[in-house]
């Protein structure tokens, strides 16, 4: 029982993460630009504006390989 708390635990924890570094990503794109990568991001992923909405506070895990989709649209690595 104690290992299933510490997992949930620690990947609560990870989503938190996962939503800072998203978020902070997208304070540093540009005015003009934050729709269009908000939008690249949603397509690329295949995701709704929720989910998307989700990640961002991190009140659920970004999967890994929409991760590495995040990291080739802001063309650096943000995970």
């Amino acid at each position: 029982m104690q290992e299933n708390k510490a997992k949930i635990s620690q990947a609560k924890a990870q989503a938190i993460d996962d939503g800072k570094k998203l978020s902070t990503f997208l304070m540093s794109v540009p005015h003009g630009d934050y729709h269009a990568t908000v939008d690249a991001i949603l397509e690329a992923c295949m995701i709704t504006a929720t989910t998307f909405s989700n990640w961002r506070k991190g009140y659920c895990r970004i999967p890994n390989l929409h991760k590495s989709k995040i990291n080739e649209i802001a063309q650096r690595n943000i995970f």
